[in-house]
């Protein structure tokens, strides 16, 4: 995965919410191209469900998923336990014991976007109430524990013939997952 960051000078303790990640697509695999109908959808004029219908795409139809915006509304939390560093190279950010870590949203694989002072990094978790394992598969203590899981919205942008607009009901949709 890769670390992505901000810089670090005037960036708040904590993310605003809602937070917006542009172009994400939450999961491993996930991909924006063409894309199956399976379920009769609404398309939204806007990215908001009380936004006029724009059209309506029917089941066996084809759109292109043209783009999405992860829509954090309550922030994860996680502790720092034990003295470890967050993201690779350049981007590492070292964090002590009692340090907070938040959540934004899943990016796949046990990954997640994370934020960690002032800076945006993809980091893996584990999940929250599971432990962790050294390389001997013995229990030791994670370095980094989720506390509290975010609550976020995906909407994606798509297009079918010359028209646009916007969805959240991404189920009704196959070929998303690049990986079936």
């Amino acid at each position: 995965m890769l670390a992505i960051a901000s810089g670090l000078s005037s960036q708040p303790a904590r993310p605003q919410v809602p937070y917006e990640s542009h172009g994400a697509c939450p999961f491993e695999c996930c991909t924006y191209r063409t894309w199956t109908v399976v379920e009769d959808t609404d398309i939204f004029a806007e990215r908001d469900n009380a936004a006029p219908v724009a059209f309506r795409v029917e089941r066996g139809s084809q759109v292109e998923g043209l783009t999405g915006i992860v829509v954090t509304t309550k922030l994860g939390h996680a502790v720092v336990k034990r003295p470890t560093t967050i993201g690779f190279g350049s981007h590492a950010v070292a964090v002590t014991p009692g340090q907070d870590v938040f959540i934004l949203h899943p990016v796949g694989e046990g990954y997640w976007r994370t934020w960690v002072r002032g800076r945006l990094i993809d980091e893996q978790l584990p999940d929250k109430g599971r432990g962790c394992m050294s390389e001997s598969k013995e229990p030791v203590e994670c370095a980094i524990q989720i506390m509290e899981m975010p609550e976020t919205v995906w909407w994606a942008k798509v297009r079918s013939h010359s028209r646009e607009g916007w969805t959240r009901e991404l189920k009704h949709f196959g070929n998303i997952d690049a990986c079936e």
